[in-house]
């Protein structure tokens, strides 16, 4: 049986798929970032018209 293994330009894999995942996960990050947001600003404006 032979066994042929190719790892010329195996490291190139690897950096393509990290250039291919930080797009989505900046974009995750910035879509729990405003939801946090939101949630805040919804605390806080229920606060304010509990204390008039």
């Amino acid at each position: 049986m032979k066994c042929s293994s190719r790892r010329v330009g195996g490291g190139d894999s690897l950096i393509e798929v990290l250039i291919a995942v930080s797009p989505t996960a900046i974009t995750a990050l910035g879509i729990i970032d405003s939801q946090l947001w939101l949630a805040r600003n919804e605390h806080s404006l229920m606060a304010h018209e509990l204390a008039r």
